[in-house]
């Protein structure tokens, strides 16, 4: 069976000139899709990545900027070392 699709299709004569036809319409077809799928991916990602790194220098700087009293009154209140700690709740305390 093999033998006579061989013999029925006859032997390769000279080079395929359609077959290289079809791959020069295929290339002028694809390679400008390609490039401008490429051109807009490209400037997306470097917009995603603008507007990231804006978000992180808001993250990192923006608390000390947009509170009024500063960074001071973001922080927890630190005790004072020269006052002693109040007293428990049920216990009076010597004046």
């Amino acid at each position: 069976m093999f033998i006579t699709l061989i013999t029925e299709t006859g032997p390769g004569r000279g080079f395929p000139v359609q077959g290289l036809i079809t791959l020069l319409v295929v290339a002028v077809i694809f390679y400008p899709v390609q490039k401008k799928v490429r051109e807009v991916a490209r400037r997306r990602r470097r917009e995603r990545w603008a507007q990231e790194g804006l978000l992180t220098q808001e993250e990192l700087h923006g608390d000390d900027e947009l509170s009024p009293g500063g960074p001071e009154q973001d922080s927890p209140p630190v005790a004072n070392p020269t006052q002693p700690p109040p007293a428990p709740p049920g216990e009076d305390r010597p004046a």
